[in-house]
């Protein structure tokens, strides 16, 4: 009987060890729901597809916090990561983060419909899953110069700088200052016209890295906007046109409605914004449609849009890298509507990195014939609003977070 059981324990041992042995990366949290991969000194992915499909839950919170984010709190409670913005998925990636960094996790599973706006719990609890995880450290093998390239307005600003070493043991240094300066935190300043080079240097092994950055004049450089001869609206009171009809009694008759629309950053956090676009309606608009989506000023690109009528919420949140004159930014959104006796509130959020302003929001008509168009997107590739001319750019009102 000893010997079975020792051999039991020998052949755990040895599963065990092939296992983390050939996933050396992997951290296995599956008691706790949560499976942890990629992990670098930046960023790490996690997974919770395998618990959610154990659950009927209909929504889920997602929050990821640092050691010194949770401020001693206790990292298994739920209420410990309510003063922090949570989003909406089955899966995330955790960016920005600094090497050698405790990294804590909370999933919470909630019966809060999205599309009728209302709590269907019926009594059923709310559950909550947590893990941790570290971030690499900064060994010289994951040191990488964010990017190699970087062409700039002027006046226009970018960062430069090593990914898996401290900021506080990086220096920075320009060729000419006339054309572009940088600050030691790596923010690059384009100056005038004409190209230079900037050097990072890593404190800790003395190795140099150069981007090459290209500077050019205001006056030759378009976005998407001004090629199209689009006009971007401040904020504050504005008619817009919005389609008469939701649903099978959708038509393409529209109303001019008087709206009132707000931008503002709602949260800073590891190089990251969000901006918030608010729209108030002054109306229980039941049978109105409208679109509200955002998309890249520079090139078109669109990140994500909503179409729906006012009766119905919807949460979405999609990444997409945008791909600026050779520097890469990664957004995300995600669109809520939210009712009231007297007016109706549509929210857009969208996260970028602080150095990119080119987000643009789109607010307008949603008409029967745009509605079709919209609706043979192919949203698993990549599109531009040009490509989709009636269905973003017809009846569509334009709204800038930085003003240029």
């Amino acid at each position: 009987m000893k010997k079975r059981v020792w051999s039991l324990i020998v052949c755990s041992m040895i599963v065990c060890g092939i296992l983390f042995g050939y996933f050396p990366d992997r951290v296995f949290a599956e008691e706790k729901g949560i499976v942890i991969t990629n992990i670098t000194s930046n960023s790490a992915s996690l997974d919770w597809s395998v618990w959610a499909a154990d659950h009927d839950f209909l929504s889920y919170y997602f929050y990821a916090l640092t050691e010194k984010e949770l401020g001693g709190a206790d990292p298994n409670k739920a209420e410990s990561y309510y003063d922090y913005m949570a989003t909406y998925h089955t899966q995330e990636d955790c960016r920005g983060l600094e090497p050698n960094t405790k990294v804590y996790v909370c999933v919470i599973g909630n019966y809060f419909d999205w599309s009728e706006m209302v709590d269907v719990s019926n009594g059923r609890e709310e559950k909550a899953i947590f893990a941790q995880f570290t971030t690499k450290g900064s060994e010289e093998s994951n040191v990488k110069l964010n990017k190699k390239a970087a062409s700039l307005i002027v006046g226009e600003k970018t960062t430069v700088k090593l990914d898996g070493v401290a900021l506080s043991k990086q220096s920075f240094k320009s060729s000419n200052k006339k054309v572009a300066k940088v600050s030691g935190s790596g923010v690059v300043t384009a100056v005038k016209k004409g190209t230079c080079k900037l050097t990072v240097t890593d404190k800790n092994t003395n190795k140099r890295y150069i981007c090459k950055i290209t500077v050019k004049d205001k006056k030759s450089s378009k976005d998407f906007l001004s090629k199209k001869g689009l006009k971007v609206t401040p904020n504050g009171s504005v008619t817009v046109k919005l389609a008469v009809g939701a649903g099978k009694n959708l038509t393409d008759k529209v109303e001019s409605v008087t709206v009132n629309t707000n931008i503002k950053t709602i949260k800073k956090k590891n190089g990251y914004v969000t901006d918030c676009f608010k729209v108030t309606l002054p109306l229980k608009g039941t049978d109105k449609t409208y679109n509200i989506s955002a998309f890249d000023r520079y090139t078109g690109t669109s990140f994500e849009s909503v179409a729906a009528n006012l009766d119905n919420g919807s949460v979405h949140q999609r990444g997409v890298i945008v791909d600026v004159n050779g520097n890469k930014y990664g957004c995300s959104i995600s669109a809520d509507v939210k009712h009231g006796k007297v007016k109706d509130v549509i929210i857009l959020e969208v996260t970028h990195p602080a150095e990119y302003d080119g987000v643009v929001f789109m607010f307008g008509q949603q008409t029967k014939t745009q509605m079709t168009a919209y609706n043979n997107i192919d949203f698993n590739s990549t599109f531009t609003v040009a490509d989709y001319a009636d269905v973003f750019i017809d009846g569509q009102t334009f709204f800038t977070v930085s003003g240029k």
